[in-house]
């Protein structure tokens, strides 16, 4: 009864849609495919095997792919703390978990606690942990404010706390920089990236730069001079002496410019709107950088300090 009512209402209504649909499929492409290859990249795009997100560190080896080039920066942080295997660590901003990965597979802590901000990051970062067989019992992944929470942890319970190319989000800085020394045992090493302004600016870079960083949720107050920092981690307890400050602009942000200039000339068309965020986020770094000419407005860094050895809590 079904079909013979579909078959009435068809020889009804073609003869009326017949005509539209005929101009329909005549003004319809020849040519289904397009003249670009977008389909083909789309198909054959594979999800990623990692979730990075941080500037990278592009000069340690040639033709360095982005996940290499991030992994690197984390490695690089880990160093400057001198971690070793046995050590308890404290990390703060993980992302979505590569980092907790990298330190449990190269640096073997003794235990690992982990803060985000971010509870999306938080769940994939279990999620992949537990994928990979981390033990639990050593290795934490907490959501929360990370200068809120190191003030609630015990004073003297790490060897090391980390933070890859996220301190200039805290608010303050100052009072992450004082929690992570109470909470480090003598001896004890603070290892982070962060964005230092490397000269005085002219007002107008000022007031961009002032502009910019609130939009981004920054502090102001985040960014100051290498000398100023040095000062600020003294204040907080360091020992003066094993403050090291590494300009390392130039291994950071020219390869991170470059390698979304590459992507997106040879798969911006399919990769979205997300994408073309980051590509306008990347012509901002180049001004601020002055990857991409012009003078350059913020340092990248790698800082390292240790609390003093006969320093007790």
């Amino acid at each position: 009864m079904l079909a013979y009512a579909a078959c009435v209402l068809a020889g009804l209504l073609l003869p009326t849609l017949a005509p539209a649909l005929l101009r329909a499929v005549s003004a319809f492409p020849r040519e289904i495919y397009g003249d670009d290859d977008a389909d083909a990249l789309l198909l054959n795009i594979d999800e990623p095997r990692s979730r990075w997100f941080n500037m990278g560190y592009w000069t340690a080896r040639p033709r360095t792919t982005f996940p290499e080039a991030a992994a690197e920066l984390c490695r690089r942080v880990a160093l400057a703390a001198g971690l070793s295997s046995g050590q308890r660590v404290c990390e703060v901003g993980y992302g979505s978990g590569e980092s907790t990965l990298l330190l449990e597979r190269e640096f073997a802590p003794a235990s690992y606690l982990g803060y985000t901000s971010l509870a999306r990051e938080q769940r994939a970062a279990v999620l992949r942990a537990n994928r990979e067989g981390i033990d639990q019992d050593r290795f934490e992944l907490r959501q929360g404010d990370a200068v809120q929470e190191l003030a609630q942890l015990p004073p003297g319970s790490f060897d090391a706390v980390l933070a890859v190319d996220c301190a200039y989000h805290f608010n303050t800085r100052t009072s992450f920089l004082s929690s992570a020394h109470r909470i480090l045992a003598p001896s004890g090493s603070l290892a982070l990236t962060d964005l230092l302004l490397p000269h005085s600016l002219p007002w107008h870079d000022l007031v961009l730069l002032r502009l910019l960083f609130y939009l981004a949720g920054c502090p102001f107050s985040n960014f100051v001079s290498p000398a100023t920092y040095r000062a600020q981690l003294v204040a907080a307890g360091f020992d003066a002496s094993s403050i090291e400050l590494h300009d390392i602009s130039a291994d950071v942000w020219p390869g991170f410019c470059a390698f979304v200039q590459g992507r997106d000339k040879s798969m911006g068309a399919v990769l979205g709107k997300g994408w073309r965020a980051l590509v306008w986020y990347a012509k901002v770094v180049e001004w601020y950088s002055g990857a991409g000419g012009g003078t350059q407005k913020l340092g990248f860094y790698l800082i390292s300090a240790r609390k003093k050895a006969d320093k007790a809590e």
